[in-house]
């Protein structure tokens, strides 16, 4: 189920963005192959924190719990990848939405016993004359469960229209709106908790 509406999320957003066929998301990404190279090593840490201090941007952290529904999953792989402070996964590609298979901005994580993980970077910018809002992108994997690929939207971002709410709604399992809100270091602060299934 989560698999074949992600497919659809990916299907939708590509004609929505209006980028080149190279650019779109293509549904092959959720293949098995793509979940199995985008896995996090067996030694990383429930927390990365990797923005280069000379990196420009609004910085963020993401965070949540990733469980069955009732128990966390401990040892779930994370992987989180996004756009720049201009909307870019790779700014030397010329066509926005480009570069999201080999992105800049990315980290791999492992939950912990709890099914924590953490994640610092920048907040990311929209594509540069797209159509689709800014996202975090999220693909989760553990042993015994389903895989899952996500994309998160920020509540309140103006590019987040009626239609897209309403494919947005169609797809609760690949699309989350969360709050995104600024803390005392003017840090944007995100919670993403994350439900497996089992096989």
């Amino acid at each position: 189920m989560f698999v074949r509406r992600a497919v659809l999320l990916m299907t939708s957003i590509a004609l929505l963005a209006g980028t080149s066929a190279r650019a779109a998301e293509d549904p092959q990404a959720l293949s098995p192959e793509y979940f199995r190279t985008h896995t996090a090593p067996a030694d990383a840490s429930f927390f990365i924190s990797n923005t280069p201090k000379t990196e420009r941007g609004d910085r963020m952290v993401v965070r949540g719990l990733v469980t069955d529904g009732k128990a966390p999953v401990a040892n779930a792989s994370v992987y989180i990848f996004h756009a720049d402070n201009d909307g870019r996964y790779d700014p030397a590609r010329a066509i926005p939405g480009e570069g999201w298979e080999t992105p800049r901005l990315h980290g791999y994580m492992r939950t912990d016993s709890v099914g924590r993980y953490v994640y610092g970077n920048v907040y990311p910018k929209p594509y540069p004359g797209g159509t689709m809002p800014a996202r975090v992108r999220f693909v989760v994997t553990a042993e015994g469960f389903k895989n899952r690929a996500i994309e998160v939207w920020f509540e309140g971002d103006p590019m987040i229209t009626a239609e897209l709410k309403a494919r947005q709604a169609q797809q609760p399992d690949a699309i989350y709106i969360r709050p995104a809100k600024r803390d005392t270091n003017r840090v944007w602060q995100i919670t993403n908790d994350i439900v497996l299934e089992r096989n």
